[in-house]
This record gives structure tokens, sequence and C-alpha cells, in this order.
């Protein structure tokens, strides 16, 4: 018994010094890789994925005339701003055929900065689409958009760096529902591929990886006089997929291979007030994360903060009118009510329909 007894306690002394060990300890963001771009990618791929939904979404925007849109010389402001898909070319003759195709180009660039105790990493993420879009009917619109994605953050918390190159297929389709009401539905996906490290460089990986996301909005169009009105709820949802790779280095551990979820419902309001060629615009919206990644454990012991939701606050200027070329300049806070988390977008588009 008492062999026994000395037996247990031993053992439970091994377990204590295993467990206590900091190589055998639980693995935390600053101390695996994988654990440290699961963190990065929580942040950094629902960022990159909104941005190429929402720059095709404002394609389909810039096709159906907008809502902070439309002519104000000449002719009565009042009631919608236009039929859907006329392209703001109302005032083109009678006898011309209306513009069917449809060419546009947009950009974002993005700053991320997280201040969580622990977990601190500051970057930027740029993102352009070309597309080209086409009217089969004056209700219905098809096209299909091309991405470039370019994540690149340093993360101070394993003194490392996270770097992403992607490039997205997204076919888009734009529905006209009412006069005042428009549907648009893209979706598609982005081949990744990834260069990480830490440890001030000492520890590096290369590795591949995939993003499929999806998409859908249903967009307002409304005038009071020179007031132009633009309510919109939409879903995105995405999944990105890392691909299981070997450090190099003073390391040669193997990550495995992971998947990161998200899904965010958002609603809000646009706001402008129309001059000739040009409308300010002011917007804010509400985002519901109803998908989240997981929490990450941090190296003082606590796990990572994984916010519900919440906001986006901007303001911009749409141009363009009666011509051909149209577009829209604008900048916007992101992150309202997120923890330790602030995020500023920067974006430009421009179409052209002929």
């Amino acid at each position: 018994m008492r062999i026994d007894r000395i037996s247990a306690l031993a053992a439970v002394g091994v377990a204590g010094v295993v467990l206590a060990s900091p190589a055998l300890a639980a693995s935390d963001a600053s101390s695996s890789a994988a654990v440290a771009n699961q963190a990065v990618a929580s942040v950094a791929a629902p960022v990159a994925a909104a941005q190429t939904a929402g720059l095709i979404g404002g394609a389909v925007g810039g096709a159906v005339g907008g809502a902070v849109g439309g002519s104000v010389g000449g002719g009565s402001v009042g009631g919608p701003v236009s039929k859907l898909f006329n392209t703001r070319d109302s005032g083109k003759g009678g006898g011309g055929m209306p513009p069917k195709l449809g060419l546009w180009a947009q950009g974002t660039w993005v700053n991320i900065r997280k201040s969580e105790a622990s977990l601190g990493m500051d970057g930027n993420v740029i993102n352009t689409v070309f597309g080209v879009d086409y009217k089969f009917t004056d209700r219905v619109l098809g096209g299909v958009g091309f991405g470039y994605e370019n994540v690149d953050i340093k993360t101070k918390f394993n003194s490392g760096t996270y770097k992403a190159d992607g490039y997205t297929v997204a076919p888009y389709l734009g529905v006209s529902i009412t006069p005042n009401w428009t549907a648009d539905l893209s979706g598609g996906y982005t081949w990744l591929t990834y260069d990480v490290s830490r440890t001030s460089g000492a520890v590096k990986g290369s590795f591949d990886g995939g993003r499929w996301f999806g998409a859908t909005n249903l967009t307002g169009s409304y005038a009071i006089d020179r007031w132009r009105l633009s309510p919109k709820v939409g879903v995105l949802y995405l999944r990105e997929m890392q691909n299981a790779y070997n450090d190099t280095g003073t390391s040669t551990a193997r990550n495995a291979a992971q998947g990161i979820n998200f899904g965010r419902a958002s609603g809000g309001l646009k706001t402008g007030y129309a001059f000739d060629g040009f409308t300010p615009f002011v917007k804010l919206t509400g985002e519901w994360d109803f998908t989240k990644p997981k929490a990450v454990l941090k190296s003082n012991g606590q796990m990572s903060a994984v916010d519900n939701g919440g906001g986006v606050a901007g303001l911009g200027v749409d141009f363009g009118g009666a011509g051909p070329w149209s577009g829209t300049v604008e900048g916007s806070y992101n992150s309202i009510g997120r923890t330790s988390l602030d995020v500023w977008q920067g974006t430009a588009k421009v179409r052209y329909q002929f």
C-alpha cells in the first residue's frame, strides 16, 4: 500500500512538472504558429472578404443608379431617384438604345490596429476589384468581378509578421424588385498564399489556402427634394481554409490545417444631399456577427475577446449623373463598439456604362 501511495504521489508530481513546463504547456498565440495564424486571420479574413463583397455590391449599385445619385438640374427630384438599372442616363434621347454593358474598377485600403493585451497587431489590407456586367433585361443584370488582395500585418504578440496575397473570381447578379428596391447576390473563391514569421524572423513558414464567400444585399433608393436616402440590409458568410505546413528556421514543427468560419448580418442607412453632378453623403451601419471565429489562448493565460457585433460610420461623395461615368470616394471607421480594435477604411470606385 505504501509503495502504491508513493507511486501515485510521484505520478502526480511528474504530471505537475509536465503541465508546468513551458514547452509542454497548452499552446498560445505567442508560441504556436497555428494559434497565431488563427488569431490574425480571425481579424483579417472578414475585413478582406467584406471588402470584396462590398465592392461588388457597390458595382451593382453603380449599375442601377444608386440612392444618392440622380440628376438635380432640369427635372423633378421627388419620388424615386431613378428607375433601377437606368444608369442615370434618363437624359439621353428617347430614340437611343439604353446602355447594357458596364465596366468598373474599385479599390479599398484598410488599416487595422488591435491593442488587446497579449494580442497586439497592426497593418494594412489592400483590395482591388475589376469587373464587367451586362443588363439582360431592364430588371436583371449579371456580371463577374476579378479581385486582388494583399494583407500585411505585424504581429506584435509574437514578434512576427503575417502576409497574404489572394486572387478572387466572383460572379454576381442584380435584380430590380420594385422601382425603389434592388437585390444583389454574389459569391466567389479566393486563392491565397501566406508567408508568416515569429520570434523576430527566426521561425518562418509559407503555405497555401483558400476562401469561399457569399453575400446578398437588399438596397433601397428614395429621394425627398434634394435628399437621397438609401436603406440597406445584407448578409455575408465566409469560410477560409489554411493548409498544413512545416515551420522553418529554428523550428520544424508541423502546423495542422485549419478553417475559419464567419457570418455577419448588417443594416443601415446612407443619406446624401444632391448637387449638380455630385452628392456628399454620410452613412451608419450596424453589424451582428452570427458566426464568429473561436477565441484563442493568449500568453497571459486568458482567451482572446470575440465580439458579437459592432458598427460602421462613414462619409463620402458620389459623383456623376447624366453621363456614362460615375463613381464614389468614401472614408469610414469600421469598428464602433469592437473590443480593442480600430479599423479605418478608404474606398474609391469608378464605373463606365456603354
